[in-house]
């Protein structure tokens, strides 16, 4: 089993704990047509055949070839804008996140939604790696700035209170305890839900939000679970 999942994006697709690009093309404004001047109300004839201009002063029509490159081009740019900003594709690579996601699968990644909030407990997010910022990882939220988490006999407290989780790998072995500690403001507290084969923050200590990418939002690969399992699991508490 690896020790941390990653998260590769799948536009290299040719996180990481789990990792899971696409080389921006400049290109030209696209040519519109403008509106005739003129004078307000029905244009008369005259103007309406000013409008039409001569043969000579048509402008050339654009080849086949140049109108297939500017959509093209047009393509790569609105693509690019998505992937950098709204959406990307990202591919699990490694168990540290199983049995919610398994190596290889496919998920979307919210890009934005955290330039307008934090991320929040039980959601999983995609993260630059503190120890390689060439790879990401994928991991849930287990804390945030203020709270103390603590691991007992294989059980998370939050500010003293047991918490369900029951999304964890119930076989996963070879944790140990972790004493109280407190997540400092600006960071989130994160840990695998494989818990005994995870690279988190119980090894790289708090993440800092400015590491945070997106939020996991949609697996949709492979088919069989094809959106069946929800990413994001509510903070429940032991009664």
């Amino acid at each position: 089993m690896q020790p941390s999942e990653k998260a590769r994006p799948s536009g290299d697709l040719a996180e990481g704990g789990s990792t899971a690009g696409m080389n921006p093309e400049a290109t030209e404004p696209a040519e519109t047509a403008g509106e005739a001047p003129g004078e307000t109300g029905t244009p008369s004839p005259d103007a309406v055949r000013e409008d039409r201009g001569s043969p000579e002063q048509a402008p050339p029509a654009k080849s086949a070839l140049r109108e297939t490159v500017e959509t093209v081009l047009t393509a790569l740019v609105i693509a690019l804008l998505i992937r950098s900003f709204l959406v990307q594709l990202y591919v699990v690579d490694g168990e540290s996140m199983f049995p919610t996601l398994h190596h290889m699968d496919r998920l979307l990644v919210n890009k934005i939604v955290y330039r307008l909030r934090q991320p929040q407990p039980g959601e999983i997010i995609v993260l630059e790696d503190p120890a390689n910022p060439r790879r990401q990882l994928i991991k849930r939220v287990i804390a945030v700035g203020g709270e103390t988490v603590e691991i007992r006999n294989r059980v998370t407290f939050l500010n003293g209170k047991p918490l369900v989780e029951n999304f964890t790998n119930p076989v996963s072995v070879h944790f140990s305890d972790v004493q109280p500690y407190t997540v400092p403001e600006g960071y989130i507290y994160v840990m695998g839900d494989n818990r005994g084969g995870s690279l988190d923050s119980r090894i790289l200590g708090p993440i800092e939000l400015s590491k945070v990418e997106g939020k996991a939002f949609f697996m949709f690969w492979p088919l069989d679970r094809f959106g069946k399992k929800p990413l994001e699991v509510p903070r429940t508490y032991m009664e």
